[in-house]
């Protein structure tokens, strides 16, 4: 049975480090308790995850705007968890012939690399990463330039309809900066040794 539902949910670094008023964070774990109800309720047998990267495993040797992943593995930061993501590599592989099937170019990744922006949700509304079969899709919201919302639009409907043809219970769970724009490094300008390492990954010396 084809069934699709979404739950969009913000990621911090910071949770548990540098925690907002009691209140506050009182008020934020009210609203992910109601997403994992309704995440309970629909009960998905499978998770497309859109997350950003924070230059950890995309650099600009290499930026797609969007890339899907068949294999995906966690590096850990901020204290999230590492290791591999239980990607379910028929349904990825389906999913982006249909995207591109669609129109809608697309880079796919039979390693990719994911940090924390991808692990936090899955830890949160499931209770760790390889809880549920995923299909990891990174959306570049970090190096520009950046892509226009348009197409960032025709990629969800390319992918919403050709999950329909899966025959799953389908989440599509986005997370992303939704409450801050933290500062990130940029290429232009950039001295050398940061330079280096948002092309090829190397941390700068």
């Amino acid at each position: 049975m084809t069934a699709a539902a979404a739950v969009g949910l913000s990621h911090s670094p910071l949770i548990g480090r540098n925690d907002p008023a009691p209140e506050v964070l009182a008020a934020v774990e009210d609203a992910v308790d109601t997403a994992r109800t309704f995440v309970r309720a629909f009960d998905p047998d499978l998770v497309v995850l859109y997350a950003p990267d924070h230059y950890n495993g995309f650099f600009y040797r290499e930026m797609p705007p969007f890339c899907l992943g068949t294999d995906a593995n966690a590096v850990g930061d901020f204290g999230s968890s590492a290791g591999p993501l239980p990607v379910d590599a028929d349904a990825a592989r389906a999913l982006a012939r249909g995207v591109l099937d669609r129109g809608v170019d697309l880079t796919v990744s039979a390693r990719m690399t994911v940090d924390h922006g991808f692990v936090q949700p899955l830890e949160v509304l499931f209770g760790g990463i390889d809880e549920i079969p995923v299909v990891p899709v990174f959306v570049n919201g970090v190096a520009t330039p950046l892509g226009p919302v348009g197409r960032v639009r025709a990629l969800g409907a390319a992918l919403g309809e050709a999950a329909a043809a899966l025959d799953r219970r389908v989440l599509f769970l986005g997370s992303g900066g939704l409450s801050h724009d933290p500062p990130v490094p940029v290429l232009e300008g950039a001295p050398p040794r940061v330079a280096d390492a948002l092309i090829d990954g190397r941390p700068p010396t």
